[in-house]
């Protein structure tokens, strides 16, 4: 068991770490914490995806009112993590779409299974 004493600029909280493992800098003044919100929207994965997205459009060999429909949903999402704070629900819903397109039997070939499994990485808590 460790026990450490975290100050801010506002407020000191005293953090007790039971079983920890890993590297630790005993004494240190510095020292770095990841932390991962399972409530933020990944930006950058979506920016990416959307962008395999525009580059697969044409190979996917949509109809085209399909290939239509899934450029306009690429744009909604981008536009929205544009967005100071982006609506979750909007990008989980056309998120969905978007899945459900590339997994629909008018879409078929290896190209539409990768990018159902990228963007069920990049989305997963937006579901």
């Amino acid at each position: 068991m460790q026990q450490a004493q975290v100050k801010s600029s506002s407020s000191t909280n005293n953090v007790t770490i039971h079983d920890n493992r890993g590297s630790v800098a005993v004494d240190s003044n510095n020292f770095t914490q990841n932390v991962t919100n399972e409530s933020s929207v990944d930006v950058e994965g979506i920016l990416r995806l959307a962008m395999a997205l525009r580059q697969a459009v044409p190979a996917l060999g949509l109809p085209q009112r399909e290939a239509e429909m899934l450029a306009d949903l690429i744009c909604r999402m981008t536009d929205e993590v544009d967005q100071q704070n982006p609506d979750r629900g909007r990008l989980a819903r056309w998120g969905r779409s978007v899945i459900d397109t590339l997994n629909s039997p008018i879409t078929s070939g290896a190209l539409a299974g990768v990018l159902v499994a990228y963007a069920q990485t990049v989305l997963p808590n937006l579901q």
